[in-house]
């Protein structure tokens, strides 16, 4: 009989172990995936970006961690990732994940600005009020990009030439080394010529786009 108790007391034991493991694995998973909805949720917010805002990035974007590392990625799914890896990595570390500037966003109307620091972000916030919008829960599956660009794109410089663009990682490289060929501050900035292309990422319905008006209406219909 008494071998019978400390077998049901073992096995008991056992059987409460995992599920005290199972409630751990739980609440880290639901802890990484906080961090990633904030984290991607605080980026937007400070850009105005996304279907909560006025503007798109442009990507491929660099990302610094709370560690001091940092990363590049062409997609806000890639971003999600690594976000969720360096979460797994680094469970106990404060602070969140930022932009390494200079990062390039498309106005609604198809004008590209480059912002090259702090304070031109926040200069730029300011053209953006905002939506209303559920908070960052959830927000990686409901609250990123309004469309995607269908490549290849062609850009107007400030000087009036043209550029064509064959893949979205080419985008940023193309106003670089117009900048960089051009110094000096442009009285202009750079933009989409019409017609153009875009998926949109609520369905993945491809739409052509005529004008800028047409850009605009599109981007303020986004929820």
């Amino acid at each position: 009989m008494k071998n019978w108790i400390l077998k049901g007391m073992a096995l008991y034991a056992i059987v409460l172990i995992g599920f005290t493991s199972c409630q751990k694995d739980d609440s880290s998973s639901t802890e990484v995936e906080n961090f990633v909805n904030n984290s991607v949720y605080q980026l937007q917010g400070d850009c105005g970006l996304g279907k909560l805002g006025c503007f798109e990035l442009v990507f491929p974007v660099t990302i610094s961690f709370p560690d001091g590392t940092s990363g590049t990625y062409a997609s806000y799914e890639e971003l999600g990732s690594a976000l969720r890896e360096w979460r797994k990595a680094h469970t106990k570390a404060d602070g969140r994940p930022e932009f390494v500037f200079p990062i390039d966003v498309l106005k609604k109307d198809g004008t590209t600005v480059t912002v090259t620091s702090k304070e031109e972000l926040i200069s730029l916030r300011k053209e953006c009020p905002g939506r209303p919008g559920r908070g960052p829960g959830g927000h990686i599956g409901r609250g990123l990009a309004c469309f995607e660009l269908v490549y290849p794109v062609t850009l107007i410089l400030p000087d009036n030439s043209e550029v064509t663009i064959a893949k979205k990682e080419d985008f940023r490289a193309a106003i670089k080394a117009w900048r960089e060929a051009n110094p000096g501050k442009p009285t202009s900035r750079p933009h989409l010529k019409f017609p153009l292309t875009v998926t949109l990422k609520e369905d993945g319905t491809t739409v052509t786009v005529n004008s800028k008006e047409e850009l605009i209406a599109l981007k303020d219909r986004c929820n």
